[in-house]
C-alpha cells in the first residue's frame, strides 16, 4: 500500500479478550475483514486458554494468566512483529472496519509529530435498548464533538507509534481490571511531548449491552473515582479533553445539586440547578435529538439528573 508516494507503515493489532463471547465472535468477523490492512492480529486471552486461530497467517492467539487488560495489551505489544511501526488496540466488543483503520493510519502518516490517534463509536450501537443507546451515543458525542487534540487515549480503538509506546512503558500493569488505564497511558504520552488526536471519522460499532446497574457502576467506580485520583496525582488544573472538560464537570455538579436542594425544601435552588444543568446539557441533548428524535432526548434528561 502507498500513501503520498511513501510505503504505508506496518500495523499490528492487539485485542485483549477476557473470555470467548458472542460479541467477540462479531469482533473476530470484523478483524478477518481487516486482515489485509495490517501486518498481524494478536489476540490475547486474559486468564483463559487461547482457542485455535482462524485459518489466516496474520492471526496469532496467545494466553496470559489473569493479568488484566493493561498487562494483556502490553504482552500482545511485546509479541508484535518488529517491523510494525504502529500498534492498534481494539476492544473485544468492538467491530473494526478497514476504512476506520485506514483513516487512523493516514492521520498518523500525514503528521509525523503525532504520537497516537483514536476514533469513535458510530451512530448505530448494536444494542437497541434505551440504556445501551444512551450510553454509547453519549460516548460518541464526546469523541465527535470534543477538541481534536487530546491529552488522553482510548484503547477501544486507538493507535500509537511503537517507539512512543515503548518509551512510556506501555499501559500501567497496576490496573488489574478495566478502568482508566488508557487515560493514564495518554497522560504519560502527553508528558513526553507526544501529541494525541481524536479522528472522529474513524468509526467502529460497539456491541456492549448496558443496564442501569452496569452503567452507574462503571461510570462511578471504574471511571469517575479512579480518574479523579489520577487527576490529583497529575495535578492537572487545566481544562481536560473529552468528557472530563470543565463544562462537563459543571454539568455533573449542577445535576447532583438538584435532588439535595429539593430534599431541603429549596425549590428555587433546585430550579436554578436544573436550569444550569439544562443549559450545559443542551449540546448533548441536541445530539440525542438529531440521532434518535425528541422523545429519546427528553428521556435522556432523567438518567443524568
Amino acid at each position: 500500500m502507498l500513501y503520498s508516494g511513501l510505503v504505508t507503515p506496518t500495523v499490528s493489532i492487539i485485542v485483549p479478550v477476557k473470555s470467548w463471547s458472542r460479541e467477540f465472535d462479531l469482533c473476530l468477523a470484523g478483524l478477518k475483514r481487516c486482515a489485509s490492512e495490517v501486518q498481524e492480529i494478536i489476540v490475547v486471552f486474559d486468564g483463559s486458554d487461547a482457542k485455535s486461530p482462524p485459518p489466516d497467517s496474520r492471526f496469532r492467539f496467545v494466553s496470559v494468566a489473569h493479568a488484566g487488560p493493561a498487562a494483556a495489551r502490553n504482552f500482545g505489544a511485546s509479541l508484535a512483529d518488529p517491523r510494525s511501526e504502529l500498534l492498534l488496540f481494539i476492544d473485544s466488543d468492538v467491530i473494526p472496519t478497514p476504512v476506520a483503520i485506514r483513516k487512523l493510519v493516514s492521520e498518523m502518516e500525514a503528521d509525523s509529530g503525532l504520537g497516537a490517534a483514536f476514533g469513535a463509536y458510530d451512530a448505530h450501537p448494536a444494542r437497541r435498548d434505551f440504556v445501551s443507546q444512551y450510553k454509547n451515543l453519549m460516548h460518541r458525542f464526546f469523541h465527535v464533538n470534543g477538541e481534536a487534540e487530546a491529552v488522553t487515549f482510548w484503547a477501544g480503538f486507538g493507535m500509537v507509534r511503537r517507539r512512543q509506546f515503548l518509551r512510556v512503558g506501555g499501559f500501567d500493569r497496576a490496573y488489574l481490571a478495566p478502568s482508566v488505564e488508557d487515560i493514564d497511558f495518554g497522560y504519560r504520552l502527553s508528558e513526553i511531548g507526544a501529541r494525541i488526536r481524536v479522528v472522529a471519522e474513524a468509526q467502529t460499532k460497539h456491541l456492549k449491552q448496558w443496564n442501569w446497574r452496569s452503567m452507574i457502576s462503571t461510570d462511578v467506580f471504574q471511571r469517575a473515582i479512579p480518574w479523579s485520583r489520577l487527576l490529583l496525582q497529575k495535578r492537572r488544573a487545566e481544562n481536560e479533553a473529552l468528557n472530563y472538560s470543565l463544562r462537563e464537570q459543571l454539568r455533573v455538579v449542577s445535576a447532583c445539586s438538584i435532588a439535595p436542594a429539593a430534599w431541603l425544601g429549596s425549590a428555587s435552588l433546585a430550579l436554578v440547578g436544573f436550569a444550569v444543568f439544562a443549559v450545559l446539557s443542551w449540546p448533548l441533548l441536541r445530539h440525542f435529538a438529531r440521532l434518535r428524535g425528541a422523545w429519546f432526548a427528553a428521556r435522556a434528561v432523567f438518567p443524568q439528573v
